[in-house]
């Protein structure tokens, strides 16, 4: 249910108009003669977008209200969240931590997988997306101390260095 609670703004001779619904959740925006329509689950999650020059994004959530899945050109119906008729092979697909920190999102085609790994101190410390490896190091006070990125077998370093106040002197 859409309210008349609506905002224009207008730049460079564009006008964009955001209608909200009774939660003041943005139901609708429209700008250049399109409209894009947002469509929430009943704990006012986004669950569905659809803009007809991109089509439909459809989401679900675990009952934390972190996003589980994420269906872009999703099928189903285009004005209501219908999660149940979204294909499997269109969803990525998002796992977490018991802290809700995300480890893995898996993606419906074969471009790789990405894999996060985590310190005890919470901090990111490798993410592996296909070929592609990242792995982070931290001092102390818990900035990065060195950064690796590998591709194709290639390893490049980043090594920043921190004054005493803990604020980024150099980065080689």
């Amino acid at each position: 249910m859409v309210v008349n609670t609506s905002k224009k703004v207008n730049t460079e001779s564009v006008t964009t108009t955001i209608n909200y619904n009774l939660f003041d959740r943005i139901a609708s925006v429209v700008q250049g003669g399109i409209t894009e329509n947002r469509y929430y689950n009943a704990n006012q999650r986004l669950c569905r977008l659809y803009r007809p020059d991109v089509g439909s994004t459809a989401y679900d959530y675990n009952s934390v209200g972190d996003v589980i899945w994420e269906a872009k050109g999703a099928s189903g119906a285009i004005n209501a969240c219908a999660t149940t008729s979204v294909l499997a092979s269109e969803k990525t697909q998002f796992s977490y931590d018991s802290i809700g920190n995300i480890r893995q999102i898996t993606y419906p085609d074969s471009s790789g997988n990405s894999l996060y790994t985590f310190d005890a101190q919470g901090n990111l410390s490798n993410l592996t997306s296909g070929s592609t490896a990242w792995e982070y190091q931290y001092n102390s006070l818990g900035l990065i101390e060195k950064e690796l990125l590998t591709v194709d077998n290639l390893t490049f370093v980043l090594d920043p260095g921190y004054n005493a106040l803990g604020q980024l002197t150099s980065l080689s």
